[in-house]
């Protein structure tokens, strides 16, 4: 089976990287330790309208096989998992230095004991990043040590936690995405290994969440997670209650939803293909790697094999954000879509004014890149919002689930629909600031407007649109 964009290159040196790129970050030797300043917008760093919304920017460049991304708005960095060197690097955008977090030597080693120095650790092919916010742990999916290396980032200088094996005394585990629950700190891990989807409670022992133990494929959707197949699932990314799951060799993007997995981007017939912008969210995708919701429940997802970034629109259809231009590498300070991409792997967002960059690592091009001001941002506002994707697709003459969402408003909200659900749905109040929408799709194939109205009482407290098709 093909692995996306993993290239062992541990025979280069780490220093040998790529020179002569415009980048807006540099290499600071030696700054080894975490920032702990506060949050800082990058609002107050990068002049409003000073880049052009949609622009590509290399953020770093010359990563070695760059992977994973996240960011950390208590540090005011994003960290990237450098896989081909087994480190992470840390990119402090208060002070634009680049530094090395984990493993300072570019060593490929085993895991190293709870409380040694981050910078002094091993690591052995990193690939995904996840971090639980407010316990301020980074989570590196370790490939090639079959597990999952913890790092507390409020310690200073930083340290390792203690190592989770994925399956303990058997070297049979490939995690290459993870994803954290920040309400309960459960961790959701993509192993290619085993070709399954684990859950990891805080303080707990790893469970089958999604997928059959080491039997890939694909036997349908609509029915239960732990009986449906999945073939080397790359990226997770876990919202409101709602897992998301880049299904990489069944060319799907998929969610689990009250325990059933449906369809959400991609063909669930898992043939592959590069749909042209506008197409149906159902129409063939290749080898997704990442999938993330941002604030406002745009679906933005790596469509790795065709080289590009993408999110679903509102009208239910697959739009570029980047790739698939004819500017090579390096072609910062281009429109995002007329840069040439090579693998992209990695999704994370970054507060810019009042909107949000989306960031992600060009692997075969060894650069972590930008694009300005594509994502909502709302992520990063407290204010109360429905939290849930805003589109969806249901197939017509299948059961239906769709978990609605919120944060911030007050207990006792309700959720509800105003005006008319399409043909064989129905909205049910979970009394707990979400909705679930459940049924079969009965009718014609179209889009659907779903309008959803948080109320208390009679008082109408918010209203958010969801843009719902109906496929054969």
């Amino acid at each position: 089976m093909k692995r996306i964009g993993v290239r062992d290159l541990r025979s280069i040196s780490p220093t040998a990287r790529k020179s002569g790129v415009r980048s807006r970050r540099f290499i600071a030797s030696g700054l080894l330790a975490v920032g702990t300043g506060a949050a800082v917008s990058l609002a107050s760093l990068t002049p409003a309208g000073a880049i052009s919304p949609g622009t590509i920017t290399t953020e770093i460049a010359g990563v070695n096989g760059p992977h994973g991304v996240v960011y950390d708005a208590t540090d005011n960095s994003v960290f990237v998992s450098d896989t081909n060197s087994c480190q992470v690097w840390q990119d402090d955008l208060t002070t634009s230095a680049v530094s090395i977090l984990v493993n300072a030597a570019g060593v490929c080693g085993a895991p190293s004991p709870p409380g040694t120095l981050a910078s002094l650790a091993q690591l052995d092919i990193p690939h995904g990043l996840g971090l639980n916010s407010a316990a301020q742990l980074l989570y590196i999916a370790d490939r090639n040590n079959h597990g999952i290396e913890v790092v507390n980032l409020a310690a200073s200088p930083p340290v390792m936690g203690t190592f989770i094996p994925l399956v303990p005394g058997a070297p049979v585990s490939e995690p290459v995405g993870v994803s954290v629950d920040q309400g309960t700190g459960t961790l959701y891990v993509a192993d290619q290994g085993t070709d399954v989807v684990w859950s990891i409670p805080s303080g707990g022992s790893p469970a089958v969440f999604t997928g059959v133990f080491n039997t890939p494929g694909f036997n349908g959707n609509g029915i239960a997670a732990t009986s449906a197949k999945l073939n080397e699932p790359s990226g997770v990314d876990f919202v409101s209650g709602v897992l998301y799951i880049a299904d990489t060799d069944n060319n799907e993007i998929r969610s689990v939803t009250g325990g059933i997995i449906q369809d959400v981007i991609g063909s669930p017939a898992a043939s592959a293909g590069c749909s042209p912008d506008g197409s149906p969210a159902t129409d063939p995708i290749t080898q997704p790697t990442s999938i993330r919701l941002d604030g406002a429940g745009t679906e933005f997802f790596d469509d790795t094999g065709c080289d590009l970034v993408r999110e679903i629109g509102s009208s239910v259809t697959m739009q570029t954000v980047a790739g698939g231009g004819g500017i090579g590498y390096p072609y910062s300070g281009n429109a995002a879509t007329s840069a040439t991409l090579d693998g992209p792997h990695g999704l994370t967002f970054v507060p810019d004014g009042a909107g949000a960059d989306i960031w992600f690592s060009d692997t075969g091009n060894d650069a972590v890149d930008s694009v300005n001001e594509v994502a909502s941002g709302a992520e990063f506002s407290p204010s109360p919002r429905f939290t849930s994707a805003n589109t969806a697709t249901a197939f017509i003459g299948q059961p239906f689930t769709f978990l609605v969402t919120t944060t911030g408003f007050p207990a006792g909200t309700k959720i509800a629909k105003k005006g008319k659900l399409p043909k064989g749905l129905k909205i049910t109040d979970n009394n707990d600031g979400s909705a679930t929408i459940t049924g079969v799709a009965k009718g014609a194939t179209g889009l659907h407007i779903v309008t959803l109205e948080a109320k208390s009482g009679r008082k109408s407290l918010a209203e958010a649109k969801m843009n719902l098709a109906y496929v054969s």
